[in-house]
């Protein structure tokens, strides 16, 4: 029996929560996982930006590392407005208001699979009926 080799591959995932930007501020104190610095300061400008308006960010949530590589990755995708990573498994995403919401997430999945996946292990998943990160 031939071993498939993406049994030894963990099951990658992500999942979306939506958050009001005037909940934000009270979610992500800084701590050890979100400390005071860059990201703390870009947080504060993008609540400071859009608290009036009652925004709704999504914040992205993975059990993988959001590399640099992953997240300029995502940054690029039409329609992300702004990519604040908020620790090792999350980012807060804020998307362009005249893009379609599902479509960025679905090309959001598509580039973490291109990324996260070689193309043989992809190929094999798609034939068996799985998908990557679901």
């Amino acid at each position: 029996m031939p071993s498939n080799p993406q049994n030894n591959i963990p099951k990658k995932r992500i999942d979306w929560e939506e958050i009001e930007i005037k909940e934000l501020f009270e979610v992500f104190q800084p701590s050890d996982e979100f400390p005071e610095g860059k990201e703390h300061s870009m947080l504060e400008e993008i609540i400071s930006r859009y608290i009036e308006k009652g925004t709704i960010l999504r914040v992205l949530h993975t059990n993988f590392n959001l590399s640099l590589h992953l997240l300029k990755r995502i940054s690029e995708i039409e329609g992300v407005e702004t990519l604040v990573p908020i620790g090792r498994y999350r980012a807060i995403i804020n998307f362009g208001r005249l893009f379609e919401i599902e479509e960025i997430k679905r090309n959001v999945k598509a580039e973490l699979n291109k990324s996260l996946y070689p193309k043989k292990l992809r190929k094999e998943d798609e034939e068996e009926g799985g998908g990557g990160v679901p």
